[in-house]
């Protein structure tokens, strides 16, 4: 997610915050949102993906104020921070991490998407790509998601 997009000087990252940023803000009143991450970097090191804004009405401040502490840079431990103050979320543990399939599964289990008086959908962003460890028979990025699905 730290690679550049090109024609812009925007990370990967950025342009997916963004577009949650402006999804949530425009539909805030209309849908019901929460966040989760697949790999983050937090204090003490990368998560396996966490829920980090639980599914609320009315959430895209949150969500938003979330998402603009955040640099999409990668840390070893979660507290580093850019020139600007944001903590580099994006984690660089060198170790293997979740891949795409396992994080949806841990979200298919989220007690507010088991309510079954109304619909609920997940957005999925990803840049298409796993880290280097987690590519399985060396299919890589969504052709691989399809496989776990």
């Amino acid at each position: 997610m730290n690679r550049s997009v090109a024609g812009t000087s925007l990370n990967r990252w950025e342009v997916c915050a963004d577009a949650v940023m402006h999804l949530t803000s425009d539909l805030n009143e209309l849908i019901r949102f929460g966040l989760g991450t697949f790999s983050s970097c937090l204090q003490g090191g990368c998560s396996p993906g966490s829920i980090e804004v639980p599914i609320f009405a009315n959430n895209a401040v949150a969500i938003n104020e979330f998402l603009m502490g955040l640099a999409g840079e990668g840390s070893a431990r979660g507290d580093d921070l850019t020139d600007s103050g944001l903590i580099k979320y994006l984690c660089d543990s060198k170790l293997p991490e979740t891949s795409t399939g396992s994080s949806l599964a841990s979200l298919a289990s989220e007690a507010a998407l088991m309510d079954h008086t109304r619909e609920n959908a997940v957005l999925l962003l990803t840049d298409g790509s796993e880290s280097p460890e987690c590519v399985q028979n060396d299919i890589d990025g969504p052709e691989g998601a399809r496989l776990l699905m």
